[in-house]
């Protein structure tokens, strides 16, 4: 199992101190197991811990930063009762993370500032279908639970669509398209982003996968309200995925 949080940060504090912000990252190092429960159920469940990073610049030169950790955790079923479809639902915490900035610009109120980063909840529910045997299907939805990161915002549903195209025995294309209510606008409410992906993967054995995607949103890049730009965001992800109890 995997997955990528995908957020707005909203640290709190001196709102003047945030706007020399320009890089604010969360990775998160986890692992999972899977286990059948039955012939057509499996139980999923991942924990996590998350690191976070602040840095700001001003001429070049670093004037703000800081770190903190936070832990996550996953919860997944899915039901196949026939080959050919199937549904999951997963459910997905992250902690809030707290951490001292450091910054040459508070030297009038101190050397540090404590702050805070939160995250929603989220619960999936998905569908996927078989056809052919070398086509699958998905589609997906998505609670966000944006209230528990601020009062102001409102709770949010996400769709995604999937389609997974296996030509040959050990290769398979995968493309898709989903919506992401990641950005601020001026109003503290959240504007939808799309964003398109597509990958390959390759089952070097029966248990081990090698994986290479990408996903942008450069297609869908424009305004999101009045005076502010979107974010045109790409990614390219590669990993390789091991199966054991498939050997």
């Amino acid at each position: 199992m995997r997955y990528e949080i995908a957020v707005t940060v909203l640290p709190e504090g001196n709102k003047r101190l945030v706007e020399h912000y320009e890089n604010n990252r969360v990775n998160e190092f986890f692992v999972g197991i899977n286990r059948k429960l039955g012939p057509h159920l499996n139980f999923g469940a991942q924990s996590g811990l998350l690191y976070q990073y602040a840095s700001g610049t001003v001429d070049g030169k670093v004037v703000t930063k800081g770190h903190g950790y936070g832990y996550t955790f996953l919860l997944g079923l899915n039901y196949r009762p026939v080959q050919q479809f199937g549904m999951a639902l997963t459910y997905r915490y992250a902690s809030s993370i707290d951490y001292d900035v450091d910054s040459e610009l508070m030297d009038n109120v101190g050397s540090s500032l404590r702050r805070s980063i939160r995250f929603p909840c989220f619960l999936d529910a998905g569908l996927y279908y078989v056809p052919l045997k070398w086509i699958e299907i998905s589609l997906k939805t998505e609670f966000q639970e944006w209230k528990k990161v601020m009062d102001s915002l409102n709770n949010r549903l996400q769709l995604a669509v999937g389609l997974k195209i296996s030509p040959a025995e050990h290769w398979a294309l995968h493309t898709g398209y989903f919506t992401s209510g990641r950005y601020l606008n001026g109003e503290n409410s959240l504007e939808d982003v799309a964003f398109i992906t597509g990958g390959i993967s390759y089952k070097i054995r029966s248990n081990l996968i090698f994986t290479l995607s990408a996903l942008t949103s450069h297609f869908f890049a424009g305004k999101m309200a009045d005076g502010l730009a979107q974010l045109d965001q790409t990614e390219i992800l590669m990993g390789i995925r091991f199966e054991p109890g498939n050997e």
